[in-house]
């Protein structure tokens, strides 16, 4: 999953061990959330949208992230 959220990043190694880091925090806070396949979820204030890349993984393909 991090490696799929990682791809869509610019591969420039000085900053992909920060946008590693960001991503794990974020895939840790999901499910802290109890997000799960299939889930619609309304993200408010999405910002450069890390979470919500990390919502649309775990949500997967029935899911939804708005």
């Amino acid at each position: 999953m991090l490696n799929n959220i990682l791809s869509v990043y610019n591969q420039n190694k000085d900053t992909l061990e920060i946008e590693k880091a960001q991503i794990l925090h974020r895939l840790k806070l999901v499910e802290l959330w109890g997000v799960k396949k299939g889930d619609k979820v309304l993200e408010i204030g999405c910002g450069q949208g890390d979470t919500t890349l990390a919502l649309a993984s775990v949500v997967g393909e029935n899911g939804y992230v708005t």
